[in-house]
């Protein structure tokens, strides 16, 4: 669990605004974690949903003291609220993951909020032409109009988090002109409480719910809220209701995600912001520390190779690769107590089976990496799709790290859709603290390899190093971004030098790059590391089979216990680390 400063202080000043108007949730704090944080969209909506649970009471209990809430509408909204807020999450299960679904509903939202904002305006200017004071006695009684009311704001906040005030409050506004703006901020926040724990209870079940992410906005919210009610209870309509009616216009050209026009211009530009940096190379933090990484994020040759699994494996299984992987933790962990540098080791490992090694990682204060990529795909795929972000930030790790095959002669069209996915990684990575971490592998084609007479030594050595080249530069004009690139060994320095070259090409200087194993011998990864370590720009290696293969076999068959198979795992990890040190100089 990560707390997010920054996702605090954006939830502080929405908070606010909530207390203020009404509005927040899906109609700015949603957006907020869409379009700046780069939490995808149902992670967003459903923890912001679980947040509001809380926040919204902060803000009902201050209007219910200053007597800013009209009890006699409360029961009606509710009737319709609640249960089409829970209603509105089963709606968006009834349609798979609701993309197209929530698209249109957007639309046809941001229309609306516009309309009812140009509405509001002409309605603040007649106001202000001809005031109104607000009529303290028995409303008009109109329950099935709040009734709707209150099922409409309901089904929209269970299917994408936006309706609570930002359509309520002015429905209720024209359905009785003569509330005041803080009553209708009032009455609307208490029937929210239960309607948005309807929604609430309906996402934890159902949706992307992020327990890290819902207290950084609850740390920032929480106040927020509670200035913001209590400026709205004092305030006067002249303040409240033109606020209401800026937040709708940002909340419908939100919605509408206006696809055309000068307007929109501006909000591409905000949108590629993060690109455009990590094109310029400002947006890449790099990264100049030794970095002797153990990997072990393996899943398919976990389940395939060591275990002989075919198929899913069983939760035995599972568990039994989890006690491997907590195995080879045990061995990196006494490598450090056996001289290796805390403060340059450090672990790749996934979060699939070891998502406990990961998190004892961070509380040890050890270098992180975990992959984002499918394991054992042809071509790149985030193994979470588009809920990526949320396990990125679930783990916050130092490296967030793509394993590609991308080779400069292979498919054209493979090749163009694996840069494009990877450039909106990298862009989404450059503002964030994680670093990008790109292991490129280059598989030789069937050409490549008949011209080596299938030897595949002499493509290592005679036609790898000049592809490597090709494929860095190409990914780099394409918008991909790392901070370190982790790449195959070379068997020549200059092939090293000229790679880190290309790498720092463009004013990249603060990339760097180590050497993986691939789980090759010991012999040919000795000679990778000693070839690569005295060359400016490598700052160390990513060796895992080669350490740690031998040791689990043995511990699989039998051959030798737990303790003795971490004791071998790390006598070997150190000994990478004193070839690499030795070259180094």
């Amino acid at each position: 669990m990560h707390i997010d400063l920054w996702v605090t202080l954006a939830a502080l000043v929405v908070g606010v605004i909530v207390g203020l108007t009404g509005m927040g949730g899906g109609a700015l704090m949603t957006p907020v974690l869409v379009l700046i944080f780069g939490i995808q969209p149902l992670a967003a909506v459903s923890s912001d949903l679980v947040a509001s649970v809380i926040m919204k009471p902060v803000g009902s209990l201050v209007h219910l003291r200053k007597r800013t809430v009209h009890t006699e509408l409360l029961p009606w909204l509710m009737l319709g609220s609640v249960p089409a807020a829970f209603a509105g999450v089963f709606v968006i299960k009834l349609f798979g993951h609701g993309a197209a679904l929530q698209q249109n509903v957007k639309v046809a939202l941001g229309g609306a909020l516009l309309l009812a904002s140009a509405a509001a305006m002409l309605n603040a200017w007649l106001r202000l032409r001809r005031p109104v004071a607000s009529v303290h006695g028995p409303l008009p009684r109109r329950p099935l109009a709040t009734f709707l009311i209150g099922a409409l704001g309901g089904l929209l906040v269970g299917m994408t988090s936006v309706g609570s005030g930002s359509v309520v409050v002015v429905l209720l506004m024209f359905l009785y002109p003569t509330l005041s703006g803080a009553e209708l901020v009032g009455t609307d926040l208490v029937q929210a409480v239960p309607m948005v724990g309807a929604a609430a209870a309906g996402h934890l079940l159902f949706g992307d719910f992020r327990l890290g992410l819902t207290l950084s906005l609850l740390l920032g919210a929480i106040p927020g809220v509670y200035v913001g009610a209590h400026l709205s209870a004092r305030s006067s309509d002249r303040v409240i209701r033109p606020a209401l009616v800026l937040v709708l216009l940002a909340t419908g050209l939100k919605l509408l995600n206006l696809p055309e026009g000068a307007a929109s211009e501006r909000c591409r530009v905000g949108r590629h912001l993060p690109q455009t940096l990590a094109h310029n190379r400002q947006g890449m933090k790099g990264y100049d520390q030794p970095l002797y990484l153990l990997p072990f994020d393996h899943r398919g040759s976990f389940q395939k190779e060591l275990m002989g699994i075919s198929g899913t494996p069983t939760a035995e299984q599972v568990a039994v690769i989890r006690h491997y992987k907590q195995t080879i933790s045990a061995g990196f962990r006494a490598a450090l107590g056996e001289g290796v540098p805390k403060e340059y080791a450090g672990i790749l490992v996934d979060e699939e089976y070891g998502a406990e090694v990961a998190r004892s990682a961070r509380e040890a204060g050890i270098v992180l990496a975990m992959p984002a990529e499918k394991s054992g795909q042809a071509e790149f795929e985030l193994q979470y799709g588009d809920a990526f972000a949320g396990h990125i930030a679930e783990f916050e790790p130092e490296f967030c790290k793509v394993l590609v095959r991308y080779n400069p002669d292979g498919d054209a069209d493979l090749n163009r859709r694996q840069s494009a996915r990877l450039a909106e990684l990298s862009a989404w990575l450059a503002p964030r603290p994680n670093r990008f971490m790109f292991e490129l592998l280059v598989p030789a084609t069937a050409a490549q390899m008949a011209s080596v007479a299938g030897d595949r030594g002499r493509y290592d050595s005679d036609l790898r190093p000049q592809l490597m080249l090709r494929a860095v530069g190409e990914l780099q004009d394409r918008g991909v971004e790392p901070d370190v690139w982790k790449v195959e060994g070379l068997e020549q320095s200059e092939d090293c030098r000229t790679l880190v070259a290309q790498v720092h090409a463009g004013g990249r200087d603060g990339a760097s790059v180590i050497v993986l194993g691939r789980g090759d011998t010991e012999a040919h990864v000795e000679r990778w590391l000693a070839a690569a370590a005295a060359v400016p720009g490598y700052i160390g290696f990513a060796v895992g089979r080669t350490a740690w293969w031998d040791a689990l076999v043995a511990l699989r068959d039998g051959g030798v216990s737990r303790e003795a198979a971490a004791a071998s795992i790390a006598g070997h990890f150190r000994h990478l680390v004193e070839i690499w040190t030795t070259h180094a100089g």
